[in-house]
Formats: C-alpha cells, sequence, structure tokens
C-alpha cells in the first residue's frame, strides 16, 4: 500500500505511518494542487485490487487534508483536524477526501446577491460564507441561492462587521451543515 501510495505523490512528500490504519504525507500545495493530489490518491487505491496471499481485496481510502495557513498551527490542531474529516467520510462510507484550509477570498462584485451567489457556488461551495448587509432582499435572495454551496452561513448586519469574531469561530448558536 506504501508503494501504491508514493507511486501518486511527488519525490519531495513526507510520508509516515500514523496508526494501524492510517498513513500521513506532507506535501505542498495550493488548495487546487492539494484536492487534486486527494483524488489521484483515492483513484490509485479504488481502481487496484490488491492481492494478499491467495486472496485479494479492493480498498478505498479516505482522505482528510489540513492546509497550514499559518506557522503557529500545531502539530495537533493539525493532525485532529485531517483525523476528522477522515472520520467523517468513513461515517458515511468512505473512498471521499475532505481537504479543509484556512483560506479566505475577498473579491469586489457588482453588490448582486446572486452574484454574490454564485461566487460561492465557483468552487463547488466552502465551509463559511459571511455577508453584511441591511438590505433584508439582498440577505433573503443571498441565503436562497448560496445556502446549497457552504456549510455555514453568518449574517449580520453592517454595523455588526467590525465586531464579527469571523466565521470559523464555533459559537454555541451558529449551526453548521
Amino acid at each position: 500500500l506504501a508503494v501504491r501510495l508514493q507511486g501518486v505523490l511527488d519525490a519531495d512528500a513526507v510520508t509516515a505511518r500514523f496508526g494501524e490504519h492510517t498513513l500521513a504525507a506532507l506535501v505542498r500545495g495550493d488548495h487546487v494542487a492539494t484536492t487534486a493530489l486527494a483524488d489521484r490518491i483515492r483513484e490509485a487505491f479504488a481502481s487496484h485490487v490488491v492481492e494478499i496471499g491467495d486472496r485479494s481485496a479492493a480498498i478505498t481510502v479516505s482522505i482528510g487534508g489540513v492546509h497550514i495557513g499559518e506557522k503557529i498551527a500545531s502539530v495537533s490542531q493539525v493532525l485532529t483536524k485531517a483525523t476528522e474529516g477522515v472520520q467523517a467520510w468513513i461515517n458515511v462510507g468512505g473512498n471521499r477526501h475532505e481537504v479543509f484550509g484556512p483560506v479566505s477570498t475577498v473579491a469586489s462584485y457588482p453588490g448582486d446577491a446572486t452574484f454574490a451567489a454564485a461566487f460561492v457556488a465557483k468552487c463547488d461551495g466552502c465551509l463559511v460564507s459571511s455577508a453584511y448587509s441591511d438590505e433584508r432582499d439582498w440577505v433573503a435572495s443571498f441565503v436562497g441561492a448560496a445556502a446549497p454551496w457552504t456549510g455555514r452561513l453568518y449574517l449580520g448586519s453592517s454595523r455588526m462587521a467590525a465586531q464579527s469574531p469571523g466565521p470559523g469561530t464555533a459559537l454555541p448558536s451558529l449551526l453548521h451543515g
């Protein structure tokens, strides 16, 4: 299995066995490259029958990936987030991946809610989206169009924008999913 994994990774990747059923790979790259790598790893295992003595087995993998966006991120935080991603996919049948990253995008747009929601959907969605507006019709339009593409919508008035703890903050009153 390690040989199959190394066949998909770049030569500068660092790999390790972390547990009985857990392998880890440390690679450099942006979110797009890491997601593509996760797809290649998943496909490399899904398309191969493994011979075990006189028996064979089809093996699938679930992948939890984490982008480290801060130099202060601890190893335990990174491993915990990756493990959460793996476990989430194992619980729904496996053979999937989730690459979690502290990625944010700030972009100008023409002000229309449909455009903003299309931007959220552009990369097949996101974990959290924030919108600050005092216009109820705009908010209603944005929520209706963006909700299928985001795990959580953080909404606030323009007066609250400067006081926001940030969309990634876990608060009991916030619902996810």
